[in-house]
C-alpha cells in the first residue's frame, strides 16, 4: 500500500503517517461531537432555569427529559450537581432527579454517604424522614444524618 501511495505522489511517507492521520481524525470528530452535545445539553438545562412563565418552563422540562430522563442522569449525578449549583437547584428538582436520588437512598442496599447528602442538600423537606430511615439501616450512615440534624437543627 505504501509503495502504491508513494509510486502516485512521488513522495516517500513513512507507514505510521498512514496510519495516523486517519485515526487523528476520527479523535478530532469525537472530540467535537462531544463538545457539541455538551453545549446542547447545558443549552437546555438552561433554558429550564431561566424561563419564568409556567407554560413555557413546562415545554422546557418536557423537551428536557425527553432527551435526558432522570433514570439515565442519575449515572451523572456529580455534573448534575456542578450544573444545579451554577444554575440553582430548582433545575435538578423540575427535571425529577431528586425523585430518582430518594429513589436511590431508599431502596439501595448500600446507599452512599455522598448520596445521601445530595438528598438532604437537594430534595425537598418532605424527603427527610425517608433518609432518616434509611440511614438507620446502614450504621456507617449514622454521622452522616446526625451532623447534617446538627447543623440544620
Amino acid at each position: 500500500m505504501t509503495n502504491f501511495l508513494n509510486s502516485l505522489l512521488g513522495i516517500n511517507i513513512p507507514l505510521w503517517v498512514l496510519i495516523a492521520a486517519p485515526l487523528a481524525l476520527i479523535l478530532l470528530v469525537l472530540i467535537v461531537l462531544w463538545f457539541v452535545h455538551t453545549r446542547i445539553f447545558k443549552f437546555r438545562l438552561r433554558r429550564i432555569a431561566k424561563t419564568q412563565e409556567a407554560h413555557q418552563n413546562e415545554e422546557a422540562v418536557n423537551i428536557f427529559v425527553k432527551h435526558y430522563p432522570p433514570e439515565k442522569l442519575v449515572r451523572y449525578s456529580r455534573r448534575m450537581e456542578r450544573y444545579s449549583r451554577q444554575m440553582g437547584p430548582q433545575v435538578v428538582r423540575k427535571i425529577g432527579l431528586t425523585d430518582k436520588w430518594i429513589q436511590k437512598v431508599t431502596q439501595s442496599a448500600l446507599p452512599t454517604a455522598v448520596d445521601l447528602r445530595r438528598v438532604l442538600l437537594y430534595c425537598p423537606a418532605s424527603s427527610v424522614f425517608k433518609v432518616y430511615l434509611a440511614a438507620e439501616q446502614h450504621p456507617r450512615l449514622h454521622r452522616v444524618i446526625k451532623d447534617w440534624i446538627k447543623n440544620e437543627r
